[in-house]
């Protein structure tokens, strides 16, 4: 069992005034007492999460504080394994987005890729663009 993280999750979580920031805590909680398996994260969704961040909040301690989290050096006090898209992901996510472009962004399309290339049974998020096409845990 593994689970990768969505950028809503992540901001949800580094935002207090988050609609969606009581049961981001609550998630990571859970994945920290092993509810979940290993916690995964990509590169796309760390840079996502970090523009998203400033987008919603323009306050820059919430974006350093997630920044603080998401690259710690130490790679065990992230909140979850960083993984990399590679060329292989990166291709399927083209042909995924090809297909799911009205409901996925690109960097979702990437998540979907990772999830398979790496046999991740759901994803963390609150979007509802993944409902259907892959585990979701909210």
């Amino acid at each position: 069992m593994s689970v990768l993280l969505d950028t809503s999750v992540l901001v949800a979580a580094a935002n207090p005034q988050d609609r969606n920031a009581s049961r981001a805590v609550e998630i990571f909680k859970e994945i920290s007492a092993g509810g979940h398996g290993a916690p995964f994260l990509s590169d796309y969704v760390v840079d996502e999460a970090l523009t998203l961040a400033w987008v919603r909040t323009k306050r820059s301690k919430v974006v350093l504080q997630l920044a603080d989290w998401l690259l710690a050096p130490e790679p065990r006090r992230r909140p979850g394994r960083l993984v990399f898209v590679g060329d292989d992901a990166f291709g399927d996510a083209a042909q995924l987005h090809r297909r799911h472009h009205a409901r996925l962004s690109f960097t979702d399309c990437t998540s979907l890729a990772v999830m398979t290339e790496l046999r991740i049974d759901q994803i963390a998020t609150f979007e509802a663009g993944f409902d259907g096409l892959v585990g979701v845990l909210r």
